[in-house]
Order: C-alpha cells, then sequence, then structure tokens
C-alpha cells in the first residue's frame, strides 16, 4: 500500500512598508526545506570563521566540510544592516567639519 501523497506546500507572500511609504512584496513560490550549504556558506571565508568561533552562526562538520542551515545564513541578514548615514547639516561649519574628519579617517586607513 502507498503512503498518502504530500499536498505541494502553499505559496507565501511577505509585504514590508519602509519608513518612506515604499512597499516591497516578496512572493515565494514554495517554502523550499531547509538546506545545508558548504562553508563558507555565501560568504566570505574569514567572516565565516567568525561566526562560526563567536557563536553567532550554528554549523556542523560533516565528514571533511563544514555545513550549516541555509535558514541560519539567512537569518544573519538582518544582524548586519548598515548603519544608517546621518542626515546632512545646514550648517557649512559643521558640514566641513565633519568632511575633514571623514578625510582623516580614509587617511589613516590608508597608512
Amino acid at each position: 500500500m502507498k503512503p498518502p501523497e504530500k499536498a505541494p506546500p502553499e505559496p507565501t507572500q511577505t509585504v514590508e512598508t519602509a519608513d518612506d511609504g515604499r512597499v516591497t512584496i516578496v512572493r515565494n513560490v514554495y517554502n523550499a526545506p531547509d538546506e545545508l550549504v558548504p562553508f563558507p556558506f555565501g560568504l566570505e571565508a574569514e567572516a565565516a570563521r567568525r561566526l562560526m568561533r563567536s557563536g553567532d552562526l550554528p554549523h556542523a562538520k560533516l565528514g571533511r566540510k563544514w555545513y550549516a542551515k541555509r535558514s541560519d545564513v539567512l537569518a544573519l541578514v538582518d544582524l548586519f544592516k548598515a548603519p544608517p548615514k546621518p542626515a546632512p547639516s545646514t550648517d557649512v561649519t559643521t558640514h566641513l567639519a565633519n568632511l575633514a574628519a571623514d578625510a582623516r579617517r580614509v587617511r589613516r586607513k590608508a597608512s
């Protein structure tokens, strides 16, 4: 006797609204089952190692390779959002001071 066939998963839709009123609709045709992703998980190797060492990315070794679940890797996206840029100042003196500070920072990194 055959086991009953599973019904295909239902399509999902996510609607997100940004602060400026823009709307983003993300449609997933099907919720794919979670799968294992081999090291470096689509990241830079050093960043992946750092996340593994700190415990922020659960991982396991199978044979000679390290793997992580795709959902765990994708969950990191929200953790590493770029910080918001400060609004440009209307005061010319403050603006020039900020530009000079940025230039000094760039020069220090280059040396």
